[in-house]
Order: C-alpha cells, then sequence, then structure tokens
C-alpha cells in the first residue's frame, strides 16, 4: 500500500525498498535502490550491513567477512541510515536460498530494528532425501514407496540416487504423470489431480484448509489419502471421511462452513519471540567470505524458469506461451550474463558479443554473429529424458543477454531441453 501514491503531494508518505540481488528481478526492477551482488557474496554484504548497523552480539569474524566483498560504501551506509531511521517500520527479508549465517544475521538485524514482523513455529522436518539413499544403500529395503516427485530426474546428483533406489527389492511410483522416476520404478500407480479428490494442506503461516473436488476423476486414478491410507493399514480410507476426521481432530466444528470460507479460523501455528542474543552462534563465518568473481572464476546460478519451474512443467504449453516476467522469452532458454563478463568475454577470449552499436533486433549484427558463434554451450537444458506431449529443445546457441545481472554472473534457467530437434508447436493433448 505504501508503494502508491495519488499525487505528488504524497510522496513522502511513500516506502523505499532497497534490492540487493544477483539476478535482475521484478522485485529489483521497482525498487528505489537496487545494488547487483554475486549470490555466494551475499553473506558479506548483509555482515556489512550488520556492521554499519551496530547490531550487538554477533561473532567478530564478521569483521574479516565483510571486509571480503569490495562494494560501494556509501550505498551500504546510506541503506543502514534510512534503516535505522526508521525503527519500528522497516524490515530486511533474505532469500530463501541462502545460508543459515545470512538468515541468522538478518534476524538479529530485525531485533534490532524492532521490525514489525511475527514468527511462527514450524513442526520439525523429516529426514530428507540423504537418509532415505543411506537406507537404500545398505541394501535390507524390501519396497520402497515414493509419493510423488521425480527423483530420478532432480535429487541432488552427488546422491546417485538412481543406484540407490535400484537397491530395493521392488519399487512403486505414486503420480500423475510418466516422468524419469515412475520409468525407473517396477510399479506405477496413476494419481488423481488434486481437483479430482479430497484433500486438506496448511499453509506457509499453518492455517489448515480444504482441497475440494471440482469434477469427477477422468480416468481409474488414486488419490492420495486413500493410498496412504493403505498402505497404513487404517479403517478408514476414502478421502472425504479422512478430511472430516483431520477436520474434528483439528478443532472444527462446522465442516460445511470450513468448506465455505475455505479455512479453519485460529488453526495457524503458534507465534513465537526467538530468544535474544542467540543468533550468533548460529553464525559460520565461512558461510559469509566473499569469493573473488572473474571471467575465470564464475558464479553460475541455476534458477527455476518462469515457464517450467524446475522443468515438471514442461508439458504445459500454455506457460510456455507466456513470456518471462523480466526478459519476455516464450519457448525458449538462455544463459543470462552481465555486461560486464560479455565485455570481458570478448576481450579475453574473442568471443565476439557486441559487434557494435546498433539496435539488437533479429536483423542485426548482433544475432548474426551469435548464430555463427554461440556463447556458451549448456548440456542438454534441464537434462529431461522423458519426453513428453509438448515437444522440448535443444539449446544449442543460448544468445547472451544483458538484463542487468551480478557482475560476473551467468544464469541458465533449470527448463526443458532434450536431444537433436528444432522447435516445434506441441502436437496431441496435454
Amino acid at each position: 500500500k505504501t508503494r502508491k501514491v495519488q499525487s505528488s503531494k504524497d510522496a513522502d508518505k511513500m516506502s523505499r525498498l532497497y534490492t540487493v540481488e544477483s539476478a535482475l528481478s521484478s522485485t529489483g526492477s521497482m525498487a528505489d535502490h537496487r545494488l547487483r551482488v554475486g549470490s555466494s557474496q551475499m553473506g558479506a554484504f548483509i555482515a556489512k550491513l550488520a556492521l554499519a548497523l551496530g547490531v550487538p552480539g554477533l561473532p567478530g569474524s564478521l569483521q574479516e567477512a565483510a571486509a571480503s566483498l569490495d562494494v560501494d560504501a556509501k550505498w551500504v551506509d546510506a541503506c543502514a541510515a534510512d534503516l535505522s531511521a526508521h525503527r519500528g517500520h522497516a524490515i530486511v527479508v533474505a532469500g530463501e536460498h541462502l545460508p543459515q549465517s545470512v538468515h541468522a544475521i538478518v534476524m538479529a538485524i530485525n531485533a534490532t530494528l524492532r521490525a514489525p514482523l511475527r514468527y511462527v513455529e514450524v513442526p520439525d522436518a523429516a529426514d530428507g532425501i540423504e537418509a532415505a539413499v543411506d537406507r537404500l544403500n545398505t541394501g535390507d529395503v524390501q519396497t520402497l514407496v515414493m509419493l510423488g516427485g521425480n527423483p530420478v530426474y532432480d535429487a541432488p546428483v552427488d546422491l546417485e540416487w538412481s543406484g540407490a533406489m535400484g537397491q530395493a527389492a521392488e519399487s512403486i511410483y505414486f503420480g500423475g504423470a510418466v516422468n524419469e522416476t515412475s520409468q525407473a520404478a517396477d510399479v506405477h500407480i496413476a494419481a488423481s489431480h488434486y481437483l479430482e479428490s479430497w484433500g486438506d494442506g496448511r499453509t506457509f503461516d499453518g492455517t489448515y484448509v480444504p482441497v475440494q473436488p471440482m469434477i469427477e476423476p477422468l480416468f481409474p486414478t488414486f488419490n492420495e489419502l486413500e493410498v496412504l491410507a493403505r498402505l497404513a493399514g487404517a479403517e478408514t480410507t476414502d478421502a472425504y471421511s479422512i478430511v472430516q476426521a483431520t477436520f474434528t481432530a483439528m478443532g472444527g466444528r462446522d465442516f460445511d462452513q470450513f468448506l465455505s470460507i475455505g479455512l479453519l479460523e485460529g488453526s495457524a501455528y503458534p507465534a513465537v519471540r526467538p530468544a535474544s542474543g542467540d543468533y550468533g552462534a548460529a553464525v559460520v563465518a565461512t558461510e559469509l567470505t566473499a569469493p573473488t568473481l572473474s571471467s575465470g572464476s564464475l558464479e553460475v546460478r541455476f534458477a527455476a524458469s518462469s515457464h517450467a519451474g524446475d522443468g515438471r512443467y514442461a508439458n504445459n504449453g500454455w506457460m510456455m506461451e507466456c513470456p518471462d516476467p523480466m526478459t519476455k522469452l516464450t519457448w525458449d532458454n538462455a544463459i543470462l550474463i552481465s555486461p560486464r563478463l560479455a565485455k570481458d568475454l570478448e576481450k579475453e577470449q574473442g568471443i565476439q558479443i557486441f559487434p557494435g552499436k546498433k539496435p539488437m533486433n533479429k536483423d542485426s549484427e548482433f544475432f548474426k554473429a551469435a548464430d555463427k558463434q554461440g556463447a556458451i554451450q549448456p548440456g542438454q537444458g534441464a537434462g529431461r529424458r522423458r519426453r513428453t506431449h509438448v515437444e522440448r529443445t535443444q539449446i544449442e546457441r543460448p544468445h547472451p543477454r544483458s538484463a542487468g545481472h551480478g557482475e560476473l554472473y551467468c544464469r541458465p534457467a533449470a527448463r526443458h531441453g532434450s536431444r537433436g530437434r528444432g522447435p516445434r508447436r506441441p502436437r496431441g493433448r496435454f
């Protein structure tokens, strides 16, 4: 609300937005002040900001980490001064991909600023996929059941999931599409679409919400709750009854009102106040030190595509038609590099990226040169080996794009890619 004003007279009431990012985003494009910093350098930047704000309780190693990053000191000081001047009305948010140490420092900064936010206590996370791999590698797993996901495709490569999965005597995959994991499994149980079946869930803050079917299942498929109930040996196995029982156990009384409102009031996770003075113990200095980046020592960040996510939506032709919010690309994938890196590549490696000061359209020298030479060769896109109805393409010569990214940074979107064929329109059903 405070980012919009009706007239120039209200301009002084408008909030100020600072963005520090490695790739140009919709948020960064709207910011009042934007600083380009590599993702691996964010820890050093937040250390600089914490020192400028005088945040207490943090380890002395922050000084060394902050000194490892060379950025405009005036920018950091101005940002810190603005935050300090608006204590009680300012907040700092860290990206979810950043390490624990960064989040610990951000929490300490918000405590110092008396930021208007509320923390919630979430349940402990279950053991991750690493624990599953360790158990599979013991060789004593008789039956492996996988509920959704696609670990053969997107599990961390160093876990060697495919090999571990083969250690199980029998593997069962439950999912709504044929993919790399379903093909590797012994049995594939077809899952109903979530709008074809009853279910429930919790929002980010823990609020309990229903999932109500819009239609009957179009095909003979199974509901996730039904499968889980049978695996657990429960007496009740129909999804509708299971959702009603969960609603009652959560303290709900009027199920019809629950469906009408779309949530169970008062079911959010309880608010908690973090203990003061504990932030420094969670800070690891090695997570904050900024590496030195150059054209010979690049940072590569793999980010989800706006079209296909991490590749799981590559079969959705309508999403492929939607332009990327920043590059406006459709049906395409590109490695995004900064103007500085482009110039360094031209100078050091003789790669001609900017032929001259001419318009960058399809008839310009820029695209003619890129088509002849190519700048960077990625692998097979997102590595999808299972072809979907929407045929995918191999990006052989991605066009370098200059869109305000980090100084020495390149960003290939984790998208789609296949071998051999050029781009085509989708055929058949999807």
